[in-house]
């Protein structure tokens, strides 16, 4: 590793540092075992949280309320324990959650928000969990755009102007995929927010909820749910403020079909830890004996597999069932397949992910990027933990170093802010050594950082995280800065 030596000088120079502190004195340091959960974030080929749920309305300088502004994500749990997930902050709000998973399997976390929103537009929210990462996106408006927008319906008062209709439409199938939904377009003259439920027709309802940050053309997402009923072709009315159109919607019987499992074709790389592509399907010959619509949706180690649609006629043919997700464990996994009046199971083979050639960290500040190597110690004085995670760049002209120091408890995954006093001391610098320069740097009463450890891992001896927030500069300015660590971790 690159400059070891000086890495170990820095941060075992900070243990040190802080073991001459005698003056401080604490109570039941705690220590170890606290049950951590294992998992993995569900997402899809784009990184993208899959599925996700934005919920509440934000508005630059309107601060956020819990009950109301939260992200949903799920996370597919491999042993169950106490979890922290949580996000970077972005203009000013993050999310986060903590708990317990009692049980294994896939499950909806929700990340309640906080803070005030200090930049209107589109933000990309970072979720980290167990070392997996996936990505959220959130509106923000600008000042006044909280109230509900003024939008008008293309094609109204006739049929939704060239509406996109996706999913398959079966009498009595509950519709539980993502992929039966509607876009509509619309014109908006007044930016804001907007809620839409549309009423039921023959057992279908489709809704969304969302804001709209700029004027003008549109388009607006509306899922379905229920179950439909009779088997025709059913107009859907929906209405916005005072305009209204509606779309068709073709319920078909449902298909009767058997699966040959045995004939299963599974294509594409399967790797642990290696988000799934368009090339991961699995192609699968079915017999239908009555035409007309089929879903099936599988969910396992990670990954799901999902394929809806018709069949026109009976007969046997071939459906492809799409690959998300991100494998969990390695090893010969088996997708459970049910359909039509039979189920099987597919098998398919995960590989061992490869570990990282060279640990590292990432500090970026607006347009550039600062790369590098580093370490991390973990240390205990007085009974207290005390980490230092520390790194010099590519270059080697400048030196990372975190500090965290918790009293009461070990030091486990979970944020911990640089604002925080005596006796939970954390502290960041960024700085050039050869001209004694503190670039940037952030402690109590100085920037507000929030450093998130997502993995620490005493039995291998890592350690993964992410920092986001701000931190002053030489002349004493506000900089904001984000950036991300995966480094060994050496237990003094």
């Amino acid at each position: 590793m690159k400059r070891l030596p000086l890495l170990i000088t820095l941060i075992a120079s900070f243990v040190s540092i802080f073991s001459c502190q005698k003056e401080l004195s604490y109570e039941n340091p705690g220590g170890g075992g606290t049950g951590a959960s294992a998992g993995s974030l569900q997402k899809d080929a784009n990184g993208d949280c899959l599925p996700k749920n934005v919920a509440g309305v934000y508005e630059v300088g309107t601060a956020l309320v819990s009950a109301d502004n939260f992200i949903e994500v799920q996370v597919n749990v491999t042993t169950a324990g106490t979890y922290q997930v949580s996000t970077n902050t972005v203009a000013g709000i993050s999310f986060a959650a903590s708990g317990s998973f009692s049980a294994t399997g896939v499950t909806t976390v929700r990340l309640t928000g906080t803070g005030t929103p200090t930049e209107a537009g589109e933000k990309t929210f970072v979720v980290s969990y167990g070392g997996t990462t996936c990505d959220v996106f959130v509106d923000i408006l600008p000042q006044g755009g909280g109230t509900p927008a003024d939008i008008e319906l293309t094609g109204a008062p006739n049929v939704c102007y060239s509406f996109v209709l996706s999913g398959a439409y079966a009498s009595g199938i509950l519709l539980n995929s993502p992929a039966n939904k509607v876009e509509l377009k619309v014109n908006v003259k007044t930016i804001g927010t907007y809620n839409i439920t549309t009423p039921a027709t023959n057992g279908i309802v489709f809704s969304g909820s969302g804001s709209l940050t700029t004027t003008g053309p549109a388009v607006i997402t509306l899922t379905a749910s229920g179950t439909p009923g009779t088997a025709a072709t059913v107009d859907i009315p929906v209405t916005v403020g005072t305009s209204s159109c509606s779309f068709p919607v073709t319920i078909t019987g449902p298909a009767a079909y058997t699966i040959n499992c045995a004939s299963a074709i599974v294509n594409g790389d399967y790797t642990q830890g290696v988000a799934l592509n368009a090339t991961n399907t699995i192609q699968l010959e079915v017999n239908a004996t009555a035409a007309g619509a089929y879903s099936i949706f599988s969910n396992v180690n990670g990954m799901t597999f999902a394929g809806s649609g018709n069949f026109s006629a009976a007969g046997t043919q071939t459906i492809t069932l799409n690959g998300t997700g991100t494998p969990t464990n390695a090893g010969d996994i088996s997708v459970p397949i049910t359909g039509g009046t039979a189920s099987c199971n597919v098998d398919l083979t995960v590989e061992q992910g490869s570990a990282p050639s060279e640990y590292s960290w990432e500090l970026t500040q607006g347009s550039n990027t600062i790369t590098g190597t580093g370490m991390a110690t973990l240390g205990t004085a007085f009974g207290v933990e005390t980490l230092g995670i520390g790194g010099t760049s590519d270059a080697g002209d400048q030196v990372l170093l975190i500090n965290i120091i918790k009293s009461g408890s070990a030091i486990g995954t979970g944020s911990y802010s640089t604002n925080s006093a005596v006796p939970n001391m954390n502290s960041f610098s960024f700085s050039t050594p050869a001209t004694q320069v503190i670039d940037y740097t952030a402690s109590l009463g100085k920037g507000n950082l929030t450093i998130v450890i997502s993995k620490l891992d005493r039995t291998n001896k890592i350690i993964e995280g992410t920092f986001s927030g701000t931190v002053k500069n030489p002349s004493g300015g506000n900089v904001t800065i984000s950036g991300k660590f995966k480094l060994e971790l050496m237990i003094m």
